[in-house]
């Protein structure tokens, strides 16, 4: 296969993203047809290469779109507008916030239909009073009435539920919670419970809240003023096991550890990508992010360059295909931006600054942490100003500091579980984790509070 082949498919994945997105955006058959019948015309009078390659991209345009429209037919849930009495499975871990608990529900009867006219049921998001125990997994019984999401604060509510298959939101009455026995089904998500309850009693306070986000997977649990500084130095992809993340832990542990030779590095790799996934209670997107990692540990250990661009557009075309609608997912768009950063600008940057002489006196490690620190900031920049609708100025400089510390606080809150029956270590790792999670946050707070280290732009919406 040719450069030409390469570009051709590349730019064709990337036009099927193009083409999903704009389903999403506008919803108007028009323009899937009229680039279809565009790429067909200029592949077929074309005359040169780029003229080629523009009619594949309008195709594939055209294909992402229809993809999505069929996609979003066979999935998009309409239910009843009445008062629904109804059993059905946890599939969620609850969140409580003032006094509501929120969780997901799979109702185990067919109450909905889709678009195209198939009856089923999709998630339903359920709003309880109160804390009550539920657990996932547990069989759980309500009445209530389904509502369509709703809009709000220019943010498209609808579209982020749908995005994880929810399309109804239910105030539940007469709640009924039966619990079920332990199963291999619903080991996996009580497993993550299990780590996220434990890092609480250990840490109290917003230092456990933090550790058992980076161990779990989980910012959901996070404290709101938490969050907002997240989202004022765009550092919200930090808290999330992503691909780069899982490779900058990998790459802590390969230094520090006695591994040497390459195929060591890729099983060194798989073992932290599938440990870290076990955590998150092996969530499908933390799946995602440790196959990246992996993927690319092993385009290593075979002697190949690891061109970031064809590897991330295969990435984006296995996922999207599965569900088409994550193109809007801010989260994996951090994290697809993220990485791109770490393996395509980072070593761009490492060559410019490698060339000063006194920034050789920094050991190697620190460097390249620093240099992953702003790869990331730059690349994550137009994805956080899309989805937030601001540039932090300030998140440029704090960004490479809490990079680095990412990877040392995630396996310290890993060892902090380890070590809790070993009565002396669990004291000594417990302090270190304390004190370190209490300068990342101190860090974090300082940063976001810095005068005009923020520049908000218009949103989109």
């Amino acid at each position: 296969m040719n450069r030409l082949h390469h570009i051709n498919i590349i730019c064709a994945i990337s036009a099927f993203s193009v083409g999903a997105a704009i389903q999403i955006l506008f919803e108007k058959p028009s323009i899937g047809i009229v680039t279809l019948l565009l790429g067909v015309t200029l592949i077929i009078t074309s005359f040169n290469t780029l003229i080629t390659t523009i009619g594949i991209a309008c195709i594939g345009v055209s294909t992402g779109f229809f993809y999505t429209s069929i996609w979003r037919a066979h999935h998009q849930i309409s239910y009843p507008e009445t008062s629904q009495e109804f059993t059905g499975l946890v599939t969620g871990l609850p969140q409580t916030k003032t006094g509501i608990t929120t969780v997901t529900v799979q109702p185990t009867t067919q109450i909905g239909s889709t678009i195209s006219g198939m009856h089923t049921s999709g998630l339903v998001l359920i709003h309880i009073r109160g804390t009550p125990l539920i657990k996932y997994g547990d069989k759980i019984s309500l009445t209530g009435k389904i509502t369509k999401p709703a809009a709000f604060d220019n943010f498209n509510y609808p579209l982020f539920l749908e995005e994880q298959g929810v399309y109804g939101i239910i105030n539940a009455t007469n709640v009924s919670i039966t619990p079920t026995p332990l199963t291999i089904s619903n080991s996996f998500a009580r497993f993550r419970t299990v780590i996220r309850d434990k890092l609480f009693s250990v840490l109290p306070g917003k230092e456990g809240t933090l550790l058992s986000a980076l161990v779990t997977s989980d910012k959901q649990t996070l404290p709101q003023d938490i969050l907002d500084d997240l989202t004022a130095t765009a550092t919200t992809h930090l808290v999330t096991l992503n691909a780069s993340t899982i490779t900058l832990i990998a790459s802590l542990l390969i230094y520090v550890l006695p591994i040497t030779t390459t195929r060591r590095k890729w099983f060194a790799v798989s073992i932290i990508s599938a440990s870290v996934w076990a955590c998150s209670g092996f969530q499908a997107t933390v799946a995602r992010a440790g196959l990246m990692s992996s993927g690319h540990s092993w385009l290593r250990t075979r002697g190949r360059r690891v061109w970031p661009i064809p590897f991330l557009s295969l990435v984006i075309a296995i996922i999207l295909f599965s569900n088409p609608l994550l193109i809007a997912n801010t989260a994996l768009q951090l994290a697809i931006s993220a990485y791109a950063g770490l393996t395509w600008l980072s070593p761009l940057i490492s060559k410019l600054f490698d060339r000063i002489t006194f920034i050789k006196i920094i050991p190697k490690p620190l460097r390249n942490g620093i240099y992953s620190g702003i790869a990331i900031t730059i690349a994550t920049a137009p994805a956080s100003l899309w989805s937030f609708g601001q540039v932090s100025i300030s998140g440029i400089i704090v960004n490479p500091i809490l990079i680095l510390s990412i990877p040392i606080l995630t396996l310290a809150g890993l060892l902090v579980i380890l070590c809790s029956s070993i009565p002396i270590i669990s004291n000594i790792v417990n302090t270190f984790s304390l004190v370190l999670a209490r300068c990342f946050l101190t860090v974090l707070h300082t940063a976001a509070e810095i005068p005009y280290g923020v520049i908000k732009i218009p949103s989109h919406a």
